[in-house]
């Protein structure tokens, strides 16, 4: 496997690359998140059917509790009302500050599951499982989100 740290002021995360990462993601986010015991999941109606059951089953083998939302595919995903609705998902699920949120997907899931990580409980642990090679190299890189 080979691993890329990306340092930032003030912090810095790896980035993982290598075969088979979607079967490791439990056990990867584990060794990350050592604390955590729920990790709330955010993917498309494109992306779940392909990879959802695998990543969390992986996660479930690892010990965390997972919840999913399945939002619709597309840019005009990024939206509020979209945002209102993770949260509310979020927080009915039962997320603390110790737990975790993974994007499972390309650029507008990461986009928009980053920023609800980012201000819910005044921020979780984020993750980016990307499934598109845009995302791969571009929008789960940077430290935008």
């Amino acid at each position: 496997m080979k691993t890329l740290t990306v340092s930032l002021p003030g912090r810095s995360y790896d980035i993982l690359i290598d075969r088979g990462l979607l079967a490791r993601a439990g056990a990867l986010c584990r060794a990350a998140l050592p604390r955590a015991e729920r990790i709330f999941l955010v993917t498309d109606d494109h992306v779940a059917p392909l990879y959802l059951d695998r990543v969390r089953a992986g996660l479930t083998a690892a010990g965390f509790r997972t919840e999913a939302l399945v939002l619709p595919a597309g840019e005009e995903t990024k939206c509020p009302a979209r945002l209102a609705q993770l949260w509310e998902a979020m927080m009915e699920f039962g997320l603390t500050r110790t737990d975790a949120v993974a994007a499972l997907g390309g650029g507008v899931v990461g986009d928009l599951a980053g920023f609800a990580a980012a201000t819910i409980l005044r921020g979780v642990d984020f993750v980016q499982i990307p499934t598109t090679l845009l995302a791969q190299v571009d929008s789960s890189v940077g430290g935008k989100v």
